[in-house]
Formats: structure tokens, C-alpha cells, sequence
């Protein structure tokens, strides 16, 4: 699926940004799209639940906001 890859990119961000020996958590992540994404947020979040598990972001939620 086109959403999987997108999210896996954006997880892969984060958990650079945030590495898990750093002492900080995430809670949210939020991304804003273009008007001609044509990926489904609700496919998008259930990619970043999946993606997520097992990784110091497992719990925290993606926020999808339109630019």
C-alpha cells in the first residue's frame, strides 16, 4: 500500500530525530499533506499503529492535518 510507505518513511524520520537513548518521548507526531495526497488518513494512521509497534513510538498517535 502507497500509505505504508509513506508512513514507514515518516517513522523512520522520527525515530532519528527522537533515538530512543535519548531520554525523550514522543506522544504525537503530526504531519501536514497537500491537497493532492491521495492516500486516506485513516489508512495512514492504522499504517503508523502497525509500523509503530515494537518501537519506542508504539503509543504515540499521528496527526494528520491538511496544508
Amino acid at each position: 500500500m502507497h500509505e505504508y510507505g509513506l508512513v514507514q518513511d515518516v517513522v523512520r524520520l522520527v525515530l532519528e530525530r527522537f533515538p530512543p537513548d535519548g531520554g525523550r518521548s514522543v506522544a504525537c507526531v503530526r504531519i501536514e499533506v497537500g491537497e493532492f495526497l491521495v492516500a486516506s488518513q485513516e489508512s495512514m494512521e492504522t499504517a503508523y499503529e502497525v509500523l509503530t509497534r515494537g518501537t519506542p513510538l508504539e503509543g504515540s498517535r499521528l496527526e494528520v492535518a491538511q496544508a
